[in-house]
């Protein structure tokens, strides 16, 4: 599920979207059925966007195909991603086809 966009808020469900230069994308989402602890959401209202504080998300990653890549035997996305998680797992995917080269 490849999005021009950076969120997307479909029903129940919001979703941030980080679209690599590998043409990779990782997606962290949160709400209705979601596989994540929503009941600890938190939601600030502003005048032009809500903003939600939440202790983890549900992390899919998609390849430059927009198929999903899966992190284990038969899952397509890994639950509970902590932010300190979710920022590892963004830079691995950015990483995918590049060389690192350690300063």
């Amino acid at each position: 599920m490849s999005s021009e966009f950076n969120v997307e808020l479909q029903s129940g469900r919001t979703s941030i979207v980080l679209t690599f230069d590998n043409a990779y994308s990782i997606t962290a989402s949160w709400g209705i059925d979601q596989d994540c602890d929503n009941v600890e959401a938190e939601t600030y209202h502003n005048d032009f966007l809500d903003l939600f504080s939440i202790p983890n998300v549900q992390v899919t990653v998609q390849d430059s195909d927009g198929a999903s890549v899966p992190f284990a035997k038969g899952k397509n996305h890994m639950a509970r991603v902590t932010p300190e998680e979710f920022i590892q797992i963004a830079y691995r995917v950015s990483s995918i086809g590049k060389e690192i080269v350690d300063e």
